[in-house]
């Protein structure tokens, strides 16, 4: 599996794609959560730089604030609009209602045990 090299001001980080958890935007920065050690890492980049860097088989964009890695999916809550995904790690994240479509395309596909 492919590393995901993270700019730091002491050099690099290097971290394998399925050791995140998940992405948050904060403003023109992102933070990567990471799923072992629930470690947060600060990158100066928006979330949309990040993401045109992150394979489509692994990581999915459910909110403008958000993206996941859909092997860290354990529970999806439904609401008015869009829903809450709920991570592996206990974090709560937003599905935006215009992404919600694509996000059970996706389920359908990548976890066909369904019962």
């Amino acid at each position: 599996m492919k590393n995901f090299i993270i700019p730091t001001a002491q050099g690099m980080k290097f971290i394998n794609f399925l050791d995140i958890s998940f992405l948050k935007a904060i403003n023109n920065y992102s933070e990567i959560y990471l799923k072992n050690n629930c470690n947060k890492i600060l990158v100066c980049k928006t979330l949309g730089t990040i993401e045109q860097k992150l394979p489509d088989e692994i990581f999915f964009r459910c909110h403008r604030s958000y993206i996941v890695n859909i092997y860290e999916l354990y529970e999806y809550k439904t609401f008015t609009g869009g829903g809450l995904i709920i991570l592996n790690n206990g974090y709560k994240v937003k599905l935006a209602k215009r992404r919600k479509k694509s996000f059970f395309k996706l389920i359908n596909i990548k976890h066909k045990a369904t019962i």
